[in-house]
């Protein structure tokens, strides 16, 4: 979609983890999102400029998912509480303590809902291959009258595509 040539995308994406379509999500601020922090050191006091910073040293950088789930599906349960299995029975396991989530992290795929302006200017889909419920992240349930709505934030860990580039995810 444009307008005087302004390119504008909205549009759906369906979200797969671990193989398993998680379904509905709630829209705006539940709808699936990613969030990225860059880590750094600001040169500053120096005897020349002050506190005024005059650069930024790389650290790294931090990536999320996440968004509000509708459907009460063993997929969006599996997501919530990997450590769980895929059942709700498992849902108050613990994990074996040591475990290490990189090592348990599965992709993460969102893919454009095609016909909608988003499928015209992109991304076609953003694939994360290491998602993992984010640590310290208090998943919430409430069992009453209302909607069974689950918020899900996962940590995107780095992967490496060469040995020379780490990608926390891809778009195309």
């Amino acid at each position: 979609m444009s307008f005087n040539n302004h390119k504008f995308a909205a549009g759906r994406y369906a979200v797969v983890w671990n193989g398993l379509a998680l379904g509905l999500f709630q829209g705006q601020q539940g709808s699936p999102g990613l969030e990225q922090r860059k880590f750094g050191q600001v040169i500053q006091n120096t005897d020349r400029y002050g506190d005024t910073p005059i650069g930024l040293i790389s650290r790294g950088s931090e990536a999320f998912w996440s968004g509000t789930l509708l459907e009460w599906a063993q997929a969006t349960l599996r997501a919530a509480w990997p450590d769980g299995g895929i059942s709700l029975t498992g849902l108050g396991n613990v994990a074996a303590i040591g475990t290490d989530d990189y090592d348990a992290a599965q992709p993460l795929v969102l893919t454009v809902q095609a016909g909608t302006p988003a499928a015209t200017n992109g991304p076609a889909t953003v694939t994360a291959s290491k998602a993992y419920l984010a640590e310290n992240f208090p998943i919430r349930f409430f069992f009453d009258s209302t909607l069974r709505v689950l918020p899900i934030r996962m940590r995107l860990w780095p992967f490496f595509p060469t040995q020379d580039l780490m990608q926390h995810y891809t778009m195309t």
